[in-house]
Parts: C-alpha cells; structure tokens; sequence
C-alpha cells in the first residue's frame, strides 16, 4: 500500500487550475462568480481574477441604475442591489 508515502501532486495540480473566463485573460482565477443573468445564461457561473471580479461588479452597478429591467436571455425581472444579482465563492 501507500502507507506513510509522500505523493507530490504540484505537476499536476496546475491542471486543474482554471483561469479567468474573460476573453484575452489568461490570469488564474480567484473567484467562481454567480450572476444571476447575463447575456448568455441565466444563471451565469464563470471563473474570474481579482481584476475582472471588480469590472463585473462596476458593471452591475452602473447597470442597475436602469433597472427594473427585462432579462434579454430569460424574460425574468432584473433589478435590486449588485448583491442580490452577483454572489462569489473565493477559491
């Protein structure tokens, strides 16, 4: 058995690593994000670096200032506070 051996996994640990979901980024990711719509799912869920976390959010923002709103994908009503439509899980 393996009993009391060292397996190192760093070669293969950077396989399973995702990177962030925005076009031309190639940062590792540091949040999974939730929105609860986007323009091609409702809900959306993608993989995001510090950077495009605060984009996302500054975006949201200034989207809300409009709302309610109709969801393009999902019909649904969009409106509230960025923390009602956006929600991170730090990875």
């Amino acid at each position: 058995m393996n009993e009391g051996k060292v397996i190192d996994l760093s070669e293969v640990e950077s396989q399973f690593r995702e990177v962030c979901c925005i076009p031309d980024c190639e940062t590792p990711a540091e949040w999974l994000g939730r929105a609860s719509h986007s323009y091609d799912g409702c809900p959306y869920y993608g993989y995001v670096c510090t950077l495009h976390k605060s984009t996302a959010e500054t975006q949201w923002a200034q989207d809300l200032q409009y709302a309610p709103d109709d969801c393009l994908v999902c019909g649904g009503i969009i409106s509230g506070q960025v923390s009602d439509n956006l929600k991170w899980m730090k990875l």
